[in-house]
Formats: C-alpha cells, sequence, structure tokens
C-alpha cells in the first residue's frame, strides 16, 4: 500500500525547495495534481498514478536540491 506519510514530507519538501529556487510554478502544480489524486484514490488506477507521479516529484526535488545548493 502507498505511504501515505511518505508523500505528505514530499510535498512540503517540495513546497519548500520551490520557493527557494527559480523554477516555481511549474512544480507547484505537480503538488495540486497530487493533491487532487489523494482525494479521488479510491480505485486502482488511481493508486498506480499517484505512485508514478509521486515519483517524478522526488525526480524533482533531487533537480531542485541540486539547483538550489549548488
Amino acid at each position: 500500500m502507498f505511504r501515505f506519510r511518505h508523500l505528505t514530507k514530499v510535498i512540503t519538501e517540495l513546497t519548500t525547495y520551490q520557493f527557494a529556487n527559480s523554477v516555481k510554478k511549474a512544480h507547484i502544480y505537480s503538488v495540486f495534481n497530487i493533491r487532487v489524486l489523494i482525494e479521488k484514490s479510491n480505485s486502482r488506477f488511481h493508486d498506480f498514478t499517484l505512485k508514478f507521479r509521486f515519483a517524478k516529484l522526488q525526480r524533482e526535488i533531487k533537480f531542485l536540491r541540486a539547483k538550489t545548493f549548488a
């Protein structure tokens, strides 16, 4: 099962780095999409989509960290 606590941590990190960086608006939309999916995720399809987007968010965070602390 997908771990919700993990996801909220990632969302928090993403918004933190998002404000610390010049690449702003493109990333915040991903966060809102994730929140919408959490509310709707009753089916396996949504669960799969959520996992896929979560992986994408993690890659974005790594990218933002690299840019922020470079």
